[in-house]
């Protein structure tokens, strides 16, 4: 005799009221999709794959509760309106049984082509620095590059700028800009290259903006390097303590000032204005954006705030640091994050809280793709900016006909374990963005998988909750 399942009911759920017609249309809730209550006992619908936004009305909301995260084909619940039913269906949020395997190929081959096409250098042109901040990681062991080894580069640059559609170039350091000769020479270099070909470059340069002139910002944006990471850690009082010049002098003043001929330019560029504090400052970092200093970048698209938390593997002498581990791990708790990245939109500046990075790889760390590589001055190959003194991230060597020699057994350890290989990630609604490769290191360090912070149910139910109102 077969048995007859009931339902378990709980007093504090709704129960769910289903069609009765075995003949009525089932449907699969999309892995990448996510349901969240909003503020005003709304809900919003975020699908992480194709980055589609539904708001929805409390009573929408409620009864999609009922089926949202099934992991079977289920029919839907009674009083979903037809017109409600067709937006989900064409946000890929619900999905036919019959389209479901299609939908799930079609995903992963769209994370595998990303990671096959997606070419990049870091170039470090020097490991030396005129700062000296406090939590800084760096040992500033190497000096300048030298000619050969930027001839060598040069030919590397032309040979991949040379036969790949995607390719972009960074600058890290040390301080890259005390070389600006060779910032300009490899991103004058890639942008021809792939200009003759009809191809798209950016370049992106991470730098403490103190050789930033006025004069070297218009060349450098000429030669392509449209994007820029700039630190300025809080007040003048807070910054001038943790960002200091070799010789322990201020910085804030000089940065401040560079950023501000950058906002008065009319050119096109991207600017992360990036703040390290500890939790206890975080009232002094938000008094540097609602006071004066920098009233400027209010309304400027171009430029986004993003918090960070001093993190464990900084600089020694912090001992108040987040409970984060990973260098991705961003501000400090859900509700900071996205109160203060809030209360910053409201004064009219844009944040990384609140972007939709949805596309394949946009919260994906560079040492998980396979075609790319950060070139040290002695021309090393690396995979990861914040593990220099492992063994197993130096993964090989730049040649001097432009050439790479690659030890695979390494290079495999940071690229081998993504979106494609760990079954696990297939559920997960960062599958697209994050495609497994949140943090390469912790997989063969620690023995499990870094996940970035949107994958938490505590960030994501923050973030709807917290989220500036839609305009």
């Amino acid at each position: 005799m077969a048995t007859r399942h009931l339902p378990i009911l709980s007093n504090s759920a709704p129960a769910p009221i289903l069609t009765a017609d075995p003949a009525a249309a089932r449907w699969r809730w999309s892995a990448d999709a996510k349901l969240l209550p909003s503020a005003g006992g709304r809900y919003v619908i975020r699908n992480f794959a194709n980055g589609s936004l539904t708001e929805l009305e409390a009573a929408e909301g409620k009864l999609l509760s009922q089926i949202s995260g099934l992991a079977f084909a289920f029919q839907l619940p009674t009083g979903v309106p037809p017109a409600l039913l067709d937006k989900l269906t064409k946000r890929k949020v619900l999905i036919a049984p019959a389209d479901l395997t299609a939908y799930e190929d079609g995903i992963r081959a769209s994370i595998g082509r990303a990671l096959e096409r997606s070419h990049g250098l870091i170039i470090m042109p020097t490991g030396r620095c005129n700062f000296r901040c406090t939590y800084c990681y760096e040992t500033f062991e190497q000096g300048r590059m030298s000619e050969a080894s930027a001839d060598a580069l040069s030919k590397a640059i032309d040979r991949i700028a040379g036969a790949q559609e995607r390719f972009s170039l960074g600058f890290f350091g040390g301080e890259p800009l005390m070389c600006p000769d060779l910032v300009l020479r490899f991103s004058r270099q890639a942008f021809r290259r792939l200009a003759d070909r009809g191809m798209p470059y950016t370049a992106g340069v991470t730098t403490n903006a103190h050789y930033l002139t006025p004069e070297l910002f218009e060349q450098l944006l000429d030669a392509g390097v449209s994007s820029y990471q700039i630190t300025i850690d809080g007040d003048r009082e807070l910054h001038d303590r943790q960002r200091v010049t070799v010789k322990g002098g201020p910085t804030f003043d000089r940065i401040v000032g560079h950023l501000r001929h950058m906002a008065a330019s009319k050119d096109d560029f991207h600017c992360i204005v990036r703040c390290n504090s500890r939790r206890e400052d975080r009232v002094r970092v938000m008094s540097l954006f609602e006071g004066d200093e920098l009233r400027f970048l209010r309304g400027d698209s171009r430029f986004v705030v993003d918090l960070h938390t001093i993190w464990a593997s900084d600089g020694k002498e912090v001992t108040d640091v987040s409970d984060d581990a990973a260098c991705g791990s961003g501000a400090a708790r859900p509700l900071d994050i996205y109160f203060y990245n809030r209360e910053l939109e409201a004064h009219g500046l844009r944040t990384t809280a609140y972007r939709n990075t949805t596309a394949p790889l946009s919260i994906a760390c560079y040492a998980g793709k396979p075609n790319w590589f950060v070139v040290g001055p002695d021309l090393t190959l690396y995979k990861c900016t914040v593990a220099f003194d492992r063994e197993d991230n130096r993964v090989g060597k730049v040649l001097a006909d432009g050439s790479f020699a690659i030890d695979e057994a390494k290079h495999e350890l940071w690229t081998g374990s993504n979106a494609q290989t760990d079954t696990s990630c297939g559920t997960c609604h960062l599958r697209v963005p994050c495609s497994g490769i949140a943090c390469p290191l912790t997989r063969f360090t620690e023995g499990h998988k870094a996940c970035p912070d949107p994958k938490s149910i505590d960030r994501l139910r923050a973030w709807a909750m917290h989220r500036p109102t839609p305009s």
